[in-house]
């Protein structure tokens, strides 16, 4: 078949645009034609450019500006949004002209501008199956009001707003997706109670032969132990839990160091964590063993992975993990909160350490737990990537989102007979 695989983000830096590209390379594996169409795209400028080989990128001209009405800038609550919003629809408006009328499906990864895109197109060909790759919930209450990032949660006016854009953008937009794909249950679930919508759960995959598994010795009781953490730096991933867990272990007579890297500069949120986080280092006495060498390429995460004992992911209402998933596959034990989706698939003390979200002593006892415990600490290591390598894989991803077009064109001829 081929595929239009829609990718809005520039450089597609992130852990979306990585889904969607390797989901791209599965299906070409699997003997698919998929075609990534995206905003803007310079050869070379992917972060993820491996990932492109041998891929056709359809973009829109470099020339291409977006010029929201003027009344857009009225300093008034909401404009902002309503501008954003604007924009969306210009740009998958102009995006889904270019996608190829022999395209035997849709599928718009990640945000809403990548929907749109696929009903617009679905408006000049009304049969063609759209399956959204859903990692988060889109709307902008969600986003606005009640996610880990919320501004305006105790603003009722702005809440209604922004509900009721939200309803007419689903009734009306978001109702032309034919499937909705989810890395989680509780993304599932989410998706039930505010659009809705009936979703698939679709776990993503590692790559094994990338990620590959090197053992992981548990360290010396003289040894310095080395903790790593790695995402963009977005408020939920709670940095700051590692942070204190690193004082309480320190405290205990454990000499350790965490490594927190990740894109901590391109956007002004990231840019005022990290000053949050160095500041919070400072004031604990930390800042000697706390580094944050920012966004890394993905050889430097892959050696992290290696030269580091412990992987620590903290995040709080976080809806999947693939970070996680390739330190594991890697050998390194990894300690999760129970508010990732991540935890959903794993099993506590088996193949990796569970602890609660936003609580640094728990995250501080999970460490201590496998550094105490050799024993613990190497099967977790060994077990983990084992529990990778069989069941997290970009194959049957792949598999899943074929599944769910041939489920949409099954029911359309059911529907038309």
């Amino acid at each position: 078949m081929k595929l239009a695989v829609i990718i809005p983000q520039s450089k597609f830096l992130g852990g979306g645009p990585r889904l969607a590209l390797e989901l791209v390379q599965a299906l070409k594996l699997k003997g698919h034609e998929p075609v990534v169409y995206t905003f803007r795209y310079e050869k070379g400028e992917s972060y993820y450019e491996d990932l492109l080989k041998g891929v056709r990128v359809i973009s829109l001209p470099s020339g291409f500006r977006l010029k929201p009405p003027k009344f857009f800038s009225i300093p008034l609550p909401g404009m902002s949004t309503l501008s954003h919003y604007f924009n969306d629809h210009k740009k998958a408006r102009a995006l889904h002209t270019l996608i190829e009328r022999d395209t035997d499906a849709l599928l718009p990864q990640s945000t809403r501008s990548a929907y749109l895109t696929a009903y617009y197109f679905k408006k000049r060909i009304r049969n063609i199956p759209a399956v959204f790759q859903m990692n988060d919930l889109v709307t902008i209450h969600y986003s606005h009001c009640e996610s880990n990032t919320a501004k305006y949660a105790r603003r009722p006016i702005r809440s209604f707003f922004y509900r009721c854009i939200d309803f007419f953008d689903t009734k009306i937009f978001l109702s032309a997706i034919d499937q909705i794909s989810v890395l989680s249950n509780t993304t599932r679930d989410l998706a039930k109670k505010r659009l809705n919508r009936e979703t698939e759960v679709n776990r993503s995959g590692v790559d094994a032969r990338h990620f590959a598994f090197r053992e992981h010795l548990p360290p010396l009781p003289k040894n310095q132990i080395k903790l790593l953490a790695h995402a963009q730096f977005f408020r939920h991933r709670r940095f700051e839990d590692a942070i204190r867990a690193l004082r309480i272990i320190r405290d205990k007579g454990t000499d350790a160091i965490l490594t927190i890297s990740g894109d901590n500069n391109s956007y002004r949120s990231y840019r005022d964590y990290y000053d949050e986080l160095k500041a919070l280092a400072i004031s604990l006495g930390m800042e000697n063993h706390v580094s944050f060498p920012g966004k890394v390429s993905e050889e430097v995460l892959l050696q992290n992975f290696y030269s580091h004992d412990i992987f620590v992911y903290p995040n709080h209402m976080q809806s999947w993990g693939l970070v996680v998933f390739e330190a594991m596959a890697c050998g390194m034990p990894a300690i999760v909160s129970k508010e990732a989706g991540a935890h959903e698939v794993l099993t506590d003390q088996e193949n990796a350490v569970l602890v609660e979200a936003r609580n640094p002593d728990d995250l501080a006892r999970g460490i201590l737990t496998l550094i105490n415990n050799p024993a613990l600490f190497s099967h977790i290591g060994k077990k983990g990537a084992e529990f990778v390598k069989s069941e997290i894989s970009w194959n049957n991803f792949a598999e899943n989102i074929i599944s769910q077009i041939e489920k949409t064109k099954t029911q359309e001829k059911r529907q038309n007979i």
